[in-house]
């Protein structure tokens, strides 16, 4: 498996978990769950998912900057 495909699989996870928590942060919001989306827990999970998002983001733009901008 190449490193990019693989960059690209833990992303599309990280949108997953980034889809799942703020399906959660709604659902608390409008009041059918309670005390999930507050709890520091679940909110480092939140900070978990961006961290992993953006950094998967930049290394799957990296190459393509580099073919683009010798």
């Amino acid at each position: 498996m190449s490193k990019l495909v693989a960059v690209d699989m833990v992303h599309g996870l990280a949108f997953a978990g980034v889809v799942l928590f703020h399906l959660v942060w709604d659902l608390e919001f409008a009041g059918f769950v309670s005390a999930i989306a507050r709890h520091s827990a679940w909110l480092m999970f939140g900070h978990l998912l961006v961290g992993s998002f953006m950094r998967t983001a930049q290394q799957a733009v990296r190459p393509s900057l580099h073919v683009a901008y010798p």
